[in-house]
């Protein structure tokens, strides 16, 4: 085994805002809003001293995802019967991130490169071998005239409708019936994981944070 350094730092800010209002004897209206701002600073770096930079693998990354979301709705009550119609909207953001998937098959990015005589000490001072060659390997690239490594990340937005109904049937037994669609991100670890071995395999296991949201009904 060998040491594992990891001093990673995850803050989150979250808001929540709802408003309802009685606009007559039939309606009830109800409208809110979400905001929640994650920031991920994960450094995290491992090493066997027997292999030193053949069995080094690091996994950083600095990415400030981000959602909003708000919602109208209606409660209509009709005598027994009473109706909730309403829409959800949800913005997903991965922020400025940049993610190398401009050249999937550019070996030097991605594929297995000897790190610099420093390695071990840049790791220690917070910097990133497999990101400093990613920069390096986006800005040739685009010197050269060709498209770059690094590509901006997808935003998604997403409308989720709602709709529930419920009236007695007799004096002991009530019908429901409700439909709705929600919406949420896939995991970050889906998202923004990889692994990085620079002399061995390279970069592998690269995730995906272009993932759509993941939908349910």
């Amino acid at each position: 085994g060998g040491p594992i350094y990891d001093h990673s730092v995850t803050q989150q800010i979250r808001m929540k805002l709802n408003f309802g209002s009685q606009l007559s004897k039939m309606h009830f209206f109800k409208t809110g809003f979400e905001f929640n701002y994650v920031d991920l600073d994960n450094h995290r770096f491992a090493y066997w001293p027997s292999h030193m930079e053949e069995s080094a693998y690091e996994y950083n990354f600095e990415v400030s995802p981000y959602s909003f979301g708000a919602y109208v709705q209606d409660q209509i009550t009709f005598e027994a019967m009473v109706a909730n119609i309403g829409i959800r909207m949800d913005h997903y953001s991965n922020g400025d991130l940049r993610w190398p998937t401009g050249a999937p098959f550019n070996t030097v990015a991605l594929g297995p490169t000897p790190p610099p005589e420093d390695w071990l000490e840049h790791l220690k001072n917070g910097g990133s071998v497999i990101w400093d060659r990613w920069r390096k390997v986006d800005a040739e690239l685009k010197a050269a005239g060709e498209p770059g490594l690094l590509e901006p990340t997808k935003s998604w937005t997403v409308f989720s409708p709602r709709f529930g109904v419920s009236f007695p049937v007799t004096e002991r037994s009530k019908f429901y019936f409700n439909y709705g669609q929600y919406s949420q991100m896939p995991a970050f670890s889906e998202l923004y994981f990889y692994n990085c071995r620079w002399a061995k395999q390279g970069t592998f296991n690269l995730g995906n944070p272009n993932m759509p949201p993941i939908k349910t009904v």
